[in-house]
């Protein structure tokens, strides 16, 4: 009962929170991203660039240039320009930071930018797949409920040090686009996003799982589950997994897309599993190792993921969860907090309740159905081959390193 108990503790600490700090109350007293003077900056630069530079002469030429920068007038003209940003942009950095760093990025999201959670280890489950999946999922939907009222207390850290929520916001209903000069983020509205996309055997499925700001039942998300992984089953894998395309590098998969909307059934395909709260894959097989769970959590073999979605939770067979997270939405404590600090532990409550949760009705659910022709075909040919290859071109290990933390680093959050 111990997960419970914690859980109910959390729960009465953000009751408490809350009273006095909801989640968006104090954003518009947070300070100013600061923007240092331009020399500041390049010297700076120089104290970091310098233990990269062997020898006197090379710090000799690059302080020269960092001195020259100094009263260059195309700098000192950028510098203006930053500072008429952040005249009106309290964080002058955010725009430049995700197009530059994310949205103009050309190289396939999995292994080069998308994060990732798991358990390893003794916190590894072992839970009845159908049961892991339903109740993460719907501490999830319950996490996304309460960001929606502003009711989930306003993040801290350092004691009392307030943290911007602005990340929070597109934690659900949002997915990546691909552009041929740059991608872009779409955050689907309340009304369209009623439902999450489920994975299996290679096949997507759409099911209901909000009835306005109300979470169905878990007992029924299992039955659902259940009742999903079964007709994946019967249904034999996906020989041509479109899922698989949002493995591409970037601007290939936006040519590939823009095609595949000029269809009405790939069109409207697509907006059912893009426009979803989240997606859920359930995974085939066991992982055996601490390693083969980063693998699965990873990449996976690259079929089973919709690698656009802002983030996809993960069950593998034992019902061993974890989340594998688009990245250019947020820094990876955001999502990653939503699962071992939310989802999580309300499934490990539910877990240990001992409530029957194996007697819920199945939801109504949509198998995802794709038009795919002869260049399509094609398509999902070459991002297999990709996937494959980058697949097999990567060590995913695991090493835990026993007793480094607070202890070690006093300083450390």
């Amino acid at each position: 009962m111990l997960a419970r108990k914690l859980a109910q503790t959390r729960m009465r600490g953000a009751a408490s929170s809350l009273r006095a700090m909801t989640t968006y109350s104090q954003q518009g007293g947070l300070p100013a991203l600061p923007l240092g003077k331009l020399d500041e900056t390049l010297d700076k630069f120089m104290a970091t660039a310098e233990p990269f530079l062997q020898t006197k002469k090379e710090r000799e030429e690059v302080q020269a240039l960092v001195d020259a920068a100094k009263s260059d007038e195309s700098m000192l003209a950028a510098q203006r320009k930053l500072e008429d940003i952040a005249e009106q942009d309290r964080n002058w950095l955010d725009r430049f930071w995700t197009s530059n760093a994310y949205m103009k990025w050309d190289v396939a999201l999995p292994i080069n930018s998308n994060v990732t959670g798991y358990l390893f280890g003794d916190a590894r489950k072992q839970w009845d797949q159908a049961f892991s999946a339903a109740a993460i999922t719907r501490g999830a939907l319950l996490n996304h409920v309460a960001l929606l009222e502003g009711s989930y207390p306003a993040k801290t850290a350092r004691g009392d040090k307030v943290q911007c929520m602005d990340q929070y916001t597109r934690m659900f209903s949002l997915t990546r686009i691909p552009g041929i000069e740059e991608d872009h983020q779409v955050k689907y509205s309340e009304e369209e996003s009623q439902h999450v996309v489920v994975i299996a055997g290679r096949r997507l499925y759409t099911v209901p799982v909000l009835q306005g700001r109300e979470v169905v039942a878990l007992d029924d998300l299992c039955a659902t589950f259940a009742t999903i992984k079964a007709d994946a089953t019967s249904r034999g894998p996906d020989p041509q997994p479109v899922s698989v395309l949002t493995a591409l590098p970037r601007k290939d998969w936006a040519r590939v897309r823009n095609r595949m909307t000029s269809d009405e059934v790939n069109a409207s395909a697509l907006h059912v599993v893009e426009s979803a709260v989240f997606a859920i894959s359930l995974e085939d097989g066991i992982d055996e190792t601490d390693s083969d769970c980063a693998k699965t959590t990873f990449v996976g073999d690259g079929r089973t993921t919709w690698f656009d979605k802002s983030f996809q939770l993960k069950v593998k067979e034992d019902g061993n969860p974890s989340i594998n997270v688009e990245h250019s939405w947020a820094d990876a404590p955001v999502p990653l907090g939503m699962f071992f600090n939310d989802a999580l532990p309300y499934a490990e409550a539910e877990a240990e309740s001992g409530v029957d949760h194996s007697q819920g009705n199945a939801l109504s659910f949509n198998h995802v159905e794709f038009h795919v022709d002869d260049a399509l075909a094609a398509d999902i040919c070459k991002a297999e081959r990709l996937v494959d290859i980058a697949i097999a071109d990567s060590d995913v290990h695991v090493y835990q390193c026993r007793g480094l933390g607070r202890g070690r680093f006093p300083g450390s959050l």
